[in-house]
């Protein structure tokens, strides 16, 4: 005869962790307990992670670590997939302070994941106000796209100047060249590669399902030598002097369209005429 659910505590589930591998309830009966867990472990699961999941454990981390919905179901799809890996342990107790240490490090991950992806969108969106600093934005760009060893022989530095050989074509050869100052950065965010179809240099970053934001570089480079006097403006609006758009020199950077302030204002069309008259 099923179990009433009223007369079963979830200590009871609790107290067959430690003795058996599944709690002595059906899924069932416990989903009673915990009506928003709406779906069975897989096939694939292991005895002791069904038993930390139907015993309500890992429910209750998603609490303690304030899950919402949508981020409850990447954390259990994260878990079914992961825990099969995990190697036995001797006891239910021990499998359970492991999961929480896993569940916990990957929702921290994910969220600084989700984070940075949000400072770098904001760098291509004019109509967000809250603007990240220039070491936010370098932080998030390295998290989402890790830096990679920067091959020795495509960088030379000849005084304040330096260059890395971008080449894919022996007949198309892209010379970047920007301020030496700059190559630890430079270093730090490989790689960058030319880009044919936007011509100029970009950093491809992933910032989350699926979408990939292409920076470009003469925007980092003009943000690092400027750093708080930039605006979002200032970085969509930066171009070359001399038009070439692998030469990020310092001096060769410019924010184009901005009027030059000689301390007269500026007077509406309409208001001029009517001075006039």
């Amino acid at each position: 005869m099923p179990h009433n659910p009223d007369d079963i505590g979830l200590n009871q589930a609790r107290s067959n962790e430690e003795t058996v591998a599944m709690p002595e309830l059906t899924p069932e009966e416990l989903l009673h307990f915990r009506p928003f867990v709406q779906f069975p472990a897989p096939a694939t699961a292991t005895p002791q992670a069904k038993a930390f999941y139907y015993t309500g454990r890992l429910i209750e981390l998603l609490e303690d670590v304030e899950c919402g919905s949508f981020e409850s179901q990447l954390v259990l799809a994260w878990f079914w997939k992961e825990s099969p890996s995990w190697s036995s342990f001797a006891s239910q107790a021990e499998f359970t302070k492991y999961a929480r240490y896993r569940l916990r490090r990957f929702v921290k991950e994910s969220r600084k994941l989700a984070d940075a992806g949000t400072i770098v969108s904001m760098m291509f969106d004019r109509t967000l106000r809250s603007e990240a600093s220039f070491v936010q934005a370098m932080q998030a760009i390295t998290l989402l796209a890790p830096t990679e060893p920067m091959p020795k022989d495509i960088v030379e530095v000849h005084g304040k100047r330096a260059y890395t050989d971008l080449t894919k074509r022996s007949d198309f050869p892209k010379i970047l060249t920007f301020d030496s100052v700059l190559l630890p950065m430079m270093r730090a965010l490989w790689p960058y590669e030319w880009s044919r179809e936007s011509e100029m240099v970009i950093k491809p970053v992933p910032v989350g399902d699926g979408v990939v934001r292409s920076i470009p570089m003469i925007w980092v480079v003009y943000w690092a030598h400027h750093q708080a006097d930039v605006t979002r403006d200032d970085l969509m609006s930066v171009v070359p002097r001399n038009c070439d758009w692998l030469d990020l020199r310092a001096d060769n950077l410019t924010v184009e369209n901005t009027p030059a302030d000689d301390g007269v204002p500026e007077i509406p069309p309409d208001e001029e005429d009517q001075q006039g008259d």
